[in-house]
């Protein structure tokens, strides 16, 4: 939502760059940030004291710049100089999340960007692979184990307005959830958050164990929430196990403003929505492409050419029905949670026995 408020807001003309030079948009590549606080040997997620943030580019080695936090209001001001640029802006703590609005100047040419940044604690879910058998002690089981066992993730997002966006997702394993004192990362990945649907976009592992190959396969416009698929490779003779790793966000807002160019939408009574128990497939009509979505199937079910096939399908294509219903069943909850991250509603998983 401030992407898309910035967006709509009156933009300054930027410098006339020569046809060979990209602006300076095009050359943020990632960013990394630590938080410090007074009497703290190192970085905390909700430092108040200074911060260093670390911006990388394409054609240049990475600047770092430091600064102490000046509190103003339910905010914290950042500026700091180096390597010929300025970034400044601020930081805002929330009970769900952090969040901050930055600018870069390359001072020599004056030429800016703006850069969002949002950090959350994230919740995880693993799912194994059902066809194959995960053996007793192997490295797949014990790192499936440790992710299952009071494991969390920081997931940290950094979003250049009409330029690149980027996260760094640290999965940090902890023996006791309500103390995160001693909380160690012991698997870090990040990656270009890009639209997915039928493509999937690898991830660079930041973790010294290079056997371990991670692809961003789900990612959801409007959701805090993302899909993993994460390759163990145990050993050079034999090939990598996978098994699935999604990433949401765990405490996320009571309220959400409507996405971009759109209106908030009206859900009737009677819709369908994932509370439901009478339908086969459940909508989680929360999100707002599947509330639409659900909202257009009721109206098109009462089309005459709808109520034909419907019919038709009712008759003599009964039992592809029953046996959509049967195979499927297993994969109920996989199609449904699908359909959540990318925010699609899971009816769509009824065109598999129409086309074929």
């Amino acid at each position: 939502p401030r992407v898309a408020e910035a967006l709509a807001q009156p933009q300054t003309p930027q410098p006339t760059t020569s046809l060979t030079e990209k602006p300076l948009t095009q050359k943020l590549k990632e960013f990394e940030i630590a938080r410090f606080t007074q009497g703290t040997a190192g970085p905390t997620q909700l430092g108040t004291e200074r911060a260093t943030i670390k911006v990388f580019f394409t054609d240049r080695n990475p600047v770092e710049f430091q600064s102490t936090l000046v509190k103003s209001g339910n905010s914290y001001k950042f500026t700091g100089e180096a390597g010929g640029f300025k970034l400044a802006g601020s930081l805002e703590d929330l009970p769900a999340e952090s969040r901050g609005d930055f600018t870069i100047t390359f001072t020599s040419k004056n030429h800016s960007a703006r850069i969002f940044y949002r950090a959350y604690k994230g919740k995880i879910e693993v799912r194994g692979d059902r066809t194959q058998t995960v053996v007793p002690g192997s490295r797949l089981e014990q790192q499936m184990k440790a992710l299952k066992n009071h494991a969390f993730a920081w997931v940290h997002n950094w979003v250049v307005l009409n330029g690149p966006s980027v996260y760094l997702v640290d999965i940090v394993n902890t023996g006791d959830p309500k103390n995160h004192a001693n909380d160690i990362p012991f698997f870090t990945f990040k990656g270009e958050s890009k639209r997915t649907g039928a493509r999937e976009h690898n991830a660079t592992t930041v973790s010294p164990d290079t056997r371990t190959d991670v692809r961003l396969v789900g990612n959801a416009e409007h959701e805090s929430r993302r899909l993993f698929a994460v390759q163990v490779k145990e050993r050079a003779d034999k090939p990598p196990e996978e098994f699935m790793l999604e990433v949401e966000m765990e405490s996320p807002p009571a309220t959400r403003p409507p996405p971009p160019n759109e209106v908030p939408v009206e859900i009737a009574p009677s819709t369908p929505d994932a509370r439901s128990a009478d339908f086969y497939l459940k909508a989680n009509v929360g999100t707002p492409r599947s509330a639409r979505m659900t909202q257009d199937f009721d109206k098109n079910r009462e089309l005459p050419g709808v109520r034909k096939y419907i019919a038709e399908f009712q008759r003599n294509s009964r039992r592809d029905l029953e046996n959509f219903y049967n195979f499927a069943n297993p994969f109920r909850s996989i199609i449904e949670t699908i359909g959540h991250v990318l925010d699609v509603s899971p009816s769509f998983a009824y065109l598999t026995v129409v086309e074929s």
